[in-house]
């Protein structure tokens, strides 16, 4: 086969008329140089119907076609917008072409697109008339794609100006057949595209509701836990029933501050070995204390206080959670573009959130389009619109205080809209992507809108923020004041660790002899050698004894004393800790059994032998046990602190003394 040879189109003839808006001739400038032919494309064997030839063809713009059956080639029309969309150029038989010469295909470029002897009907929307063409728009970047298309299709146009602030009266001209092309960005809808045919997309933009920003107001950086007045005063209660609480745990006076005092002693440590605290005497303990609570109340007063005034978050929230929450309040106001592509979105395509289909009706529609953002940043009112469209009131200092309330109603493509009988669309659809591939469209785009004022209009920032003021109270001016009582109150406690120390200096001093014997320290209320706990005095004995003999020995060493008693599970624990620590395993307690007493309903006849009723009971596994007819004695066993019945009145035994003081 021989390669095709090229040639040129033929212009069609002078005076041949095509459809059109405005009339005249349609002429294919003639390209200026020679490009490649095209891909040959082999049809099937069997005969294909025009029709069908012709739906194929529109996918193939600028292909050559053979039909093998017929030999005949065909050529489809890159831009068939001035002739017909296939052509016969040859014949190719038995394999071969005929000697007709095929012109080549235009190559791709501008002066593809050129229309020329054409003028359109091209409406302005001047909806802010007086006032001039604002700067940053979408209206612009639309205008700005007409005039370049005007210079590179090489057309006419009549201008038409459409001053009415709505749709309705474009709409009329497209169905008039008045008007063939709009200098305006558009979306697509049910009701336009009926009259209009839209070009490829200039741009993806969100349609939604723009209302007044919102206000951002101050909380706590501290999340307002403690911001009211209230909660702050119950913080300083907490604060002095904790300071509160530790002073009385030190303090060694009645029952009930007793156990307090062992548990503290127990989580907080000791100064001696055994676990007992010395203490201070009672002026200097209650002066410290006094001190210690003034300095945190003032402390936390003061920071709270300088904190609230100083350091605050500030965030934005939001008039109402869903977008159709607007239609249930009725000190709201709303607004949108009838015939528009948000109302036609609002109307026919309800969704959660967003169902304005019977509320549509309610919409407000005598607020003039251009009083909308001015009402929006004064008075309690949105307006449905695309988000780009606010940025054409935007200056050289800032654009309006109005935000979007998420989320958009929706993102879609805007394109210049064409009559729908228009011959030519894909004319202008081709010269639109020729500004896509060479830049320009994008280039516009950052020209008419600017990305920092985008983001200036775009969802409402509702980001809380830190914030920093001076505080109205002249807190700051206080700080001399708190250092001193930051000084008194460490010199308080100075002072109290202090006689802490020479107290227990002095114990030391006055009983060397009980170094080593078990116990090392001495409490004030206790006699020399016995220990303090739980309110009471204890001290373990150094030899062995028979329960008489042992109880005996306790009125001796103490008017008063007798074998301890236990009657809380606290004191059980403490006597069983003194058990452990002198490494024994058994120790007699003041637990008698004798028949002549009154009888228990369990049978026994168990009392203290400081006569207190036995109500707390720790027994060992089996135990009691053994004859209840005969005295019998008690003892405890460190091993699980619990107790057991001496069968042997004359099992010795270390032994346990107390008395209360």
């Amino acid at each position: 086969m021989e390669p095709l040879r090229t040639g040129r189109v033929r212009a069609p003839l002078p005076g041949r008329r095509r459809r059109g808006g405005g009339g005249g001739t349609i002429q294919l400038a003639a390209p200026e140089r020679a490009a490649p032919a095209r891909p040959l494309l082999l049809l099937p064997p069997s005969p294909v119907p025009l029709d069908r030839l012709q739906r194929l063809a529109g996918r193939l713009s600028g292909a050559e076609l053979l039909q093998p059956d017929s030999g005949r080639l065909l050529r489809v029309a890159q831009y068939a917008d001035s002739g017909p969309l296939v052509t016969t150029v040859g014949y190719c038989r038995a394999g071969r072409l005929s000697p007709l010469p095929l012109p080549a295909p235009p190559p791709a470029g501008w002066r593809d697109v050129r229309v020329v002897n054409k003028t359109y009907r091209v409406a302005y929307l001047d909806w802010l008339y007086p006032d001039p063409e604002p700067m940053y728009s979408l209206i612009s970047i639309a205008r700005d794609v007409a005039a370049l298309l005007k210079e590179a299709m090489s057309f006419h146009s009549t201008e038409i100006y459409v001053r009415k602030n709505h749709l309705k009266e474009l709409l009329e001209l497209f169905q008039n057949g008045s008007v063939d092309v709009a200098a305006e960005y558009l979306g697509w809808t049910h009701e336009r595209n009926i009259t209009m045919r839209f070009s490829l997309g200039l741009g993806l933009y969100d349609y939604g509701m723009l209302i007044g920003a919102p206000e951002r107001r101050s909380s706590p950086s501290f999340g307002g836990s403690l911001e009211s007045a209230r909660l702050r005063a119950l913080a300083v209660g907490l604060l002095l029933l904790a300071a509160a609480g530790g002073y009385l745990a030190l303090r060694p006076s009645g029952a009930a501050v007793s156990r307090l005092s062992a548990v503290c002693l127990l989580v907080l440590g000791s100064f001696c070995a055994r676990g007992e605290p010395l203490r201070p005497g009672r002026l200097s303990q209650c002066v410290a204390a006094a001190v210690v609570l003034g300095v945190g109340m003032l402390s936390f007063q003061f920071y709270a206080a300088d904190l609230l005034s100083q350091v605050t978050m500030e965030q934005a929230r939001l008039p109402f959670a869903q977008l159709d929450d607007i239609t249930r309040r009725p000190d709201w106001n709303w607004a949108v573009l009838k015939k528009s592509t948000t109302e036609d979105m609002l109307r026919s395509r309800p969704r959660p959130g967003m169902d304005f289909t019977n509320a549509i009706k309610q919409c407000n529609t005598n607020v003039d389009r251009r009083d909308w953002i001015p009402k929006a940043v004064t008075e309690k009112f949105a307006f449905f619109a695309v988000v780009p469209l606010m940025i054409r009131d935007c200056t050289l200092t800032g654009c309006p205080s109005v935000c979007m309330h998420p989320p958009a109603v929706m993102r879609t493509w805007g394109a210049i809209p064409l009559r729908r009988g228009l011959t030519e669309w894909r004319a202008w659809n081709a010269a639109i992507l020729r500004l896509m591939e060479t830049g320009l469209l994008a280039r516009l785009r950052d020209r008419r809108l600017p990305e920092r004022l985008l983001r200036s209009v775009q969802r409402c920032d509702l980001e809380a923020r830190p914030r920093y003021q001076w505080s109205p109270l002249g807190l700051s001016e206080c700080w001399p004041v708190l250092a001193v009582l930051l000084a008194g109150a460490g010199a308080a406690l100075l002072l109290l660790l202090l006689e802490m120390l020479a107290r227990r200096l002095e114990i030391w001093s006055r009983q060397p002899q009980l170094l080593g014997s078990g116990w090392e320290c001495s409490l004030l209320g206790c006699a020399g050698g016995w220990a303090a706990g739980l309110g009471a005095c204890y001290r373990l004995s150094g030899s062995p004894l028979t329960w008489p003999a042992a109880e005996e020995a306790c009125h001796q060493q103490r008017g008063g004393a007798h074998l301890s008693s236990v009657l809380s599970d606290a004191e059980l624990r403490l006597l069983s800790a003194m058990t452990v620590s002198a490494g024994l395993a058994e120790v007699h307690i003041g637990l008698v059994h004798r028949p002549e007493l009154t009888s228990r309903p369990d049978g026994w006849r168990f009392r203290w032998a400081d006569g207190r009723p036995m109500k707390f009971t720790a027994w060992a596994n089996n135990e009691p046990s053994g004859d209840r007819n005969n005295t019998k004695y008690g003892s405890l066993r460190a091993q699980g602190a619990k107790w057991v019945v001496n069968v042997n009145r004359h099992v010795e035994n270390r032994f346990i003394c107390k008395y209360y003081p």
